[in-house]
């Protein structure tokens, strides 16, 4: 197969090979997805996918790496400087190009293993971001944040699953409910002194 040029708009291999595993996952469950399909479905051989993986995991691996929205805590600050009537938290951008496969890698025939790590890596980078030593936080308020990260992780995957998903309707919710409560609890752990678990 003739490799694309660099300015050409024909996805390379490693992207192809991206959309190939994302395909495949509409078809079979994640163990059945192989080498020599992914291949197949990107049109490219061996030595090639060999290039850029190590193995089909790895291709998941990589997927789920590049679709956790490690940047939304950042980016929510960023907005707060110019809106100080914003919330530190709100829903994952439904314009972000990686919002579709996100919400796939969530839903019934996504890795299992994702929400989890996705939980636990947006609210390490919220504590991080706000100077806060995640294992430093007292439990009631670690467990409450990580309720609210479960419960929207678990609304992308219905949107996965073709329930319905609205999402004004998610935002209305983190702003009005969510968003207060959790921003007190952060600016709890912001003053209280470390090494107090009372809370």
């Amino acid at each position: 197969m003739v490799r694309p040029a660099k300015n050409s708009d024909v996805p390379g291999a490693q992207e192809r090979i991206e959309r190939a595993f994302l395909s495949l996952m509409d078809e079979m469950p994640l163990h059945k997805i192989s080498v020599k399909l992914l291949c197949e479905r990107a049109g490219c051989n061996k030595t090639t996918f060999y290039y850029h993986f190590e193995s089909a995991d790895a291709v998941l691996a990589a997927i789920e790496e590049a679709c956790i929205p490690r940047n939304v805590p950042h980016e929510a600050l960023s907005a707060m400087e110019t809106d100080p009537e914003g919330h530190l938290f709100a829903p994952f951008d439904t314009s972000n190009p990686h919002f579709s496969t996100f919400c796939k890698l969530l839903g019934p025939k996504g890795d299992p293993s994702f929400a989890p790590r996705v939980k636990q890596a947006m609210y390490e980078e919220w504590c991080l971001t706000l100077g806060i030593d995640p294992h430093d936080v007292s439990p009631y308020n670690r467990m409450f944040t990580m309720l609210v990260l479960g419960g929207s992780l678990g609304l992308y995957a219905d949107r996965a699953d073709g329930l319905l998903y609205d999402a004004q309707a998610h935002a209305d919710v983190i702003e009005a409910i969510v968003a207060p409560h959790i921003e007190r609890l952060f600016r709890e752990e912001i003053a209280r002194p470390r090494g107090d678990q009372t809370s």
